[in-house]
């Protein structure tokens, strides 16, 4: 599986690595917009992860600047603000689902394979 996050935070992009890379997943991170136009295009990924707030282009810009490059392709929103309304939302941008911060390092790889091989 490979993996394309889009985060500006150290922190969560650490765990994204450790726990992915533990489990033999290939994982890109990049922080801009720029930088996941120029990722797609060098290699499409199973999924992508988009932190919803992000300096400069937040998430819903990215994922409409991506989304004709990947329209088989899960794209999952994540961010540390969550509200019930969010969840609907998400959807209604044309996410396939949303990850909450903080992320559970044991749930990540199942929940992530469970989107890939049910998209």
């Amino acid at each position: 599986m490979d993996v394309l996050l889009i985060e500006d935070d150290p922190s969560a992009q650490e765990i994204f690595s450790e726990v992915l890379g533990f489990h033999g997943i290939d994982l890109r991170t990049v922080t801009t917009q720029a930088e996941a136009v120029q990722a797609i295009a060098q290699q499409k990924p199973d999924i992508v992860i988009i932190d919803l707030m992000l300096p400069g282009a937040d998430g819903q810009t990215i994922l409409r600047t991506i989304r004709p490059q990947l329209p088989d392709r899960p794209i999952i929103a994540t961010s540390s603000y969550y509200t019930s309304d969010l969840r609907l939302t998400i959807s209604s941008l044309g996410f396939n689902d949303f990850l909450p911060k903080p992320i559970d390092p044991s749930t990540l790889v199942p929940y992530l394979k469970e989107i890939v091989d049910t998209f």
